[in-house]
């Protein structure tokens, strides 16, 4: 695999050269910001009709999608673990998941 980090452990984590990298982070970064902000200050956070603060009742769909994360997170993680690449369970879609499987679960809100 070609990479412009040859000295890299895992050669296909560089398909995106590194300036690329930063603009994509610059850019993406800007329009979230901007986007939170215009969702902030315009119309509000009541126009994304978001739930309310309180007790939820966990049904049968939220129990359904916490254990099929569980079994593909346990899946990630096994892979992770036999493939010597466990520093990447620290990338923020396997840390967004765990998150996924605590909304799935919890009580709360």
């Amino acid at each position: 695999w070609p990479t412009e980090a040859p000295n890299s452990s895992n050669p296909p984590s560089w398909f995106c050269s590194p300036k690329q990298t930063v603009l994509e982070l610059i850019l993406w970064n800007a329009f979230f910001i901007g986007l939170i902000a215009y969702l902030l200050l315009v119309p509000g956070l009541d126009a994304l009709g978001l739930p309310k603060r309180g007790k939820r009742t966990v049904g049968i769909v939220d129990i359904g999608m916490g254990i099929a994360l569980c079994v593909l997170i346990g899946f990630t993680a096994w892979y992770k673990f036999a493939t010597d690449t466990v520093v990447y369970l620290a990338q923020p879609c396997h840390v967004v998941t765990l998150m996924l499987i605590a909304a799935c679960v919890w009580p709360e809100r």
